[in-house]
């Protein structure tokens, strides 16, 4: 299974490594959302809940078919929404169900199709936008991924503070944040 720089690979640290990134993408769903009246922030954060309780519940009974029906009724269809913000929320969507396929054994290349989603979310966006600083985001990106890594790296388990790290304090991988 591939690992990206993990020392001591497993699929539950693979996934919470995924997990990482999903949280963190999180806010660029909730403000497509907030922004066009779309119905699914209470419905991806339990989602992510879900996926989050499986990575520090070793035994934890989830139906994780269910939970991927209920996602894919609440992803945005970009053709139904003349607004950027729609593609950051799907990215969002793609992220979760490519880490919940990881959960599932679907494939183990699903770590890095989730990295991949988060980096050309921000390179999109930076097009998109036209933002002088967009290599800010690119290192802040960077620097996120080595600081879940350092996390994941430090024992065999996973950290409980990574879950924190993840929601950095409500700041999206695109600088987003719905508190301001």
């Amino acid at each position: 299974m591939m690992s990206d720089g993990l020392s001591a690979p497993s699929v539950r640290k693979n996934v919470a490594y995924a997990a990482a990134f999903c949280e963190r993408m999180l806010p660029n769903y909730g403000m497509f959302c907030e922004l066009v009246g779309f119905t699914g922030v209470r419905e991806i954060r339990n989602i992510m809940d879900l996926v989050w309780e499986w990575v520090y519940v070793k035994d934890a009974q989830i139906d994780f078919d269910k939970q991927l029906d209920k996602l894919e009724m609440i992803t945005p269809v970009p053709d139904e929404f003349d607004l950027y913000g729609v593609y950051p929320a799907l990215n969002c969507c793609v992220a979760l169900t490519t880490t919940i396929d990881l959960i599932r054994g679907e494939s183990s290349d699903m770590l890095n199709e989730v990295l991949q989603v988060s980096q050309d979310t921000i390179s999109s966006f930076i097009t998109a936008s036209g933002i002088k600083n967009g290599s800010a985001l690119l290192q802040e990106e960077q620097s996120f991924k080595e600081e879940v890594l350092r996390c994941l790296n430090e024992g065999k388990d996973v950290p409980a503070e990574l879950k924190e790290l993840a929601r950095n304090q409500g700041v999206s991988n695109l600088g987003i944040s719905l508190a301001e």
